[in-house]
């Protein structure tokens, strides 16, 4: 790692990392910038324009971040601002992402205000999102435009809640007849396949026909009934009604869907495509749920059908039940661009409980060739080392960056430092989003690891689609702090920034929707609970975007979990993504090999993580000084079989302990 890229001087300032050879860079940030825009972002949210003026002044007219003052400045006068204004600071600050958020921020307010000129100056084609598009149709027909009658309708006719936004379009859209009792009923059915029942109701209190509150009152009564389908008569809506009921019976009771679509098919006319859908529907519903009394029906299926997914369920059903020759069956009928390392291993798997070892090795030579889980397990059973595929970066200088790469890293660098980790990613995805040179957004990547900013890093790698440029998809992260966990709770470093980088991609901000937070995606409550035990302070959940205490409390409780497990990582791993009662759980129904345990892991969220974290294990642990890259398991957790009893024995003298640091 010890490589020299050129690019702006200010960000190694801030950062300790001044390049070891002479460059022509740009000046640096003064001293107390960073504290200077922090402090003046602060006071401009708040409006309070005069202490702004007056930083302002101390930063000087050329600050790289003006654009974020000036946003506020901006924000603040909306929707009283013109069009104009608008316009001109999208122009002046088109190579940032502020332009598009000024613009979108603007169709809001003065769509909110009814203010159809200013909103189409702005926007004079239509937006992306949903409630955007709601005021710029309501624009348009305040101007008369009948285009946004049709688009009016579009947007109607959606099976979920729409925002707010929409309100105003759709009242007009009613008011002069466009949105009638059949549009309703139209809405009406797709919110019963989307499964938004209150929509449904407030559907029904919409309609003004007696007929139609009818036909509205049996399509709820069959969303709490489906099968009634099959007493339906023709009538009118009735083959729709009868569609839709079939729909959701196919999820809520596959065995009797499948049972009945024949014959409402058949009553009804649907087409081909309208049961094949259905059909489709019910196979898939019977396979992730594993029916035993529709198998034969999903066998026959899928011998007509090649939907690799269906067909992944099916093979992973079969490696379940170690149904050796079911496995070497389905998938020969995987379509060849399917048959990665994971279906080349079980296949071999699936020759040796067939008693072909001589047949198998081939197909384990073929899945140890990649880089991945199964990838690794072949290379491991082989005795070859992993294959990691890795493009490593060409020593010495990269292509300098240009004059709009090296803005970009001040301003990245800026944000950073005043913890604006948001805007920071806002302003690397756009630059990438939008710099068509390669070469530029290679350096670019270079300098983020350079930098020490491994989450931007991965992120270019990402963008740019180089996953095999191993350097910025796994960049030796926060090294230290791993260390340091390693060292106090006996828990493997690579380990532990192997799960940081699949939890957070290393971004110490990152949020789940369920409350997760930081780089180890810890949950408050648990976080809470692992400093108590250590002795630590724990206030607000923004503390857990501190990388030091978020790995420290992270680490710890990854280490109670390998403790539970008798040092286990495959059980600790799936039980620090799905809970250890879970993990205690499938234990008690187990009685399988480890690969076997892990493919029928029932959760596909679980399933992936524990691949994957052991899997960047091997992965990280190129970063060792000298050293050959560390085996995917030890030899405890190769041991078959995973059930209950095991655990109970693992901790038995004589038994292979926990994994060595």
């Amino acid at each position: 790692m010890n490589r020299v890229y050129r690019f702006s001087g200010i960000v190694l300032l801030w950062l300790g990392l001044w390049p070891a050879v002479a460059l022509s860079l740009p000046e640096p940030i003064a001293p107390g910038q960073a504290d200077l825009f922090a402090q003046a972002l602060a006071v401009a949210r708040k409006e309070q324009w005069a202490n702004l003026e007056l930083l302002e002044k101390q930063l000087g007219k050329d600050f790289p971040l003006q654009g974020y003052l000036d946003y506020q400045r901006l924000r603040a006068r909306l929707p009283a601002a013109s069009a104009k204004e608008v316009l001109a600071y999208a122009h002046r600050y088109e190579d940032s992402p502020l332009a598009d958020s000024m613009r979108r921020l603007a169709i809001e307010r003065y769509g909110q205000q009814g203010n159809a000129k200013a909103l189409l100056a702005v926007s004079p084609t239509e937006p992306a999102s949903t409630g955007l598009r709601c005021y710029y149709q309501q624009a348009l027909l305040s101007q008369g435009d009948v285009r946004a009658e049709q688009a009016g309708r579009a947007l109607w006719l959606y099976g979920d809640s729409l925002p707010a936004a929409c309100d105003v379009l759709f009242s007009r859209l009613k008011a002069s007849g466009i949105i009638d009792d059949e549009l309703i009923w139209q809405r009406m059915v797709l919110a019963y396949r989307s499964g938004s029942p209150g929509l449904m109701r407030y559907l029904r209190s919409e309609l003004k026909s007696s007929s139609w509150q009818v036909t509205a009152d049996t399509l709820l009564s069959l969303y709490q009934s489906p099968a009634k389908a099959k007493d339906m008569l023709p009538g009118r809506g009735h083959a729709t009604m009868a569609k839709a009921a079939l729909y959701r019976l196919a999820e809520k009771d596959p065995i009797q869907a499948v049972a009945l679509l024949p014959e409402v098919g058949n009553r009804f006319f649907f087409s081909e495509d309208e049961m094949a859908e259905l059909r489709y529907r019910a196979a898939w519903f019977s396979s992730v749920r594993e029916l035993p009394a529709n198998r034969a029906w999903l066998d026959s299926y899928l011998e007509t059908s090649a939907d690799p997914r269906l067909l992944e369920h099916r093979i992973r059903r079969a490696v379940t039940e170690q149904d050796w020759p079911a496995v070497a069956y389905w998938i020969e009928r995987l379509p060849a661009g399917q048959q990665g390392a994971r279906w080349h291993y079980w296949r071999a798997r699936a020759l040796e409980g067939l008693y072909q070892p001589a047949a198998a090795q081939p197909y384990f030579i073929q899945a140890a060739a990649e880089r991945s889980f199964w990838g690794f397990l072949a290379a491991q059973r082989l005795g070859l080392p992993p294959s990691l595929n890795n493009e490593p970066l060409p020593l010495g200088l990269q292509q300098p960056l240009n004059a709009a790469g090296d803005a970009l890293l001040q301003r990245v660098g800026l944000l950073l430092a005043v913890g604006e980790r948001g805007h920071a990613r806002g302003e690397w995805l756009f630059y990438l989003r939008k710099e068509q040179n390669p070469a530029q957004r290679d350096a670019l990547a270079s300098a983020a690891v350079a930098a020490g900013w491994p989450d931007l890093a991965i992120e270019a790698a990402l963008q740019t689609h180089q996953s095999n440029k191993l350097d910025w998809r796994f960049p030796l992260a926060y090294d230290g702090q791993f260390a340091a966990a390693e060292e106090k709770h006996r828990v493997d470093r690579w380990l532990l920034m192997a799960l940081a980088r699949r939890e957070s991609a290393f971004n110490p901000q990152a949020s789940s929707p369920a409350g997760a937070q930081g780089l180890m995606q810890l949950m408050p409550g648990t976080a809470r609970q692992m400093a108590g035990k250590a002795g630590m302070p724990f206030g607000n959940v923004a503390v857990l975007h501190d990388p030091a205490i978020n790995i420290e409390l992270g680490s710890q409780y990854l280490a109670g979990l390998l403790t539970r497990y008798q040092g286990n990582r495959v059980l600790a791993l799936a039980a620090y993504n799905a809970g250890p009662s879970r993990v205690d759980r499938w234990l008690k129904d187990a009685n399988d090999p480890m690969d076997v345990f892990i493919e029928s892991i029932p959760f596909y969220e679980t399933r992936e993580y524990v691949q994957a974290v052991l899997a960047y294990r091997v992965i990280f642990s190129r970063h060792r000084d000298g050293s050959a890259l560390l085996a995917l398991l030890n030899e405890s957790e190769m041991i078959a079989p995973y059930n209950e009893q095991w655990l109970a024995e693992a901790g038995r003298p004589g038994r292979v302990g926990p994994p060595p640091i």
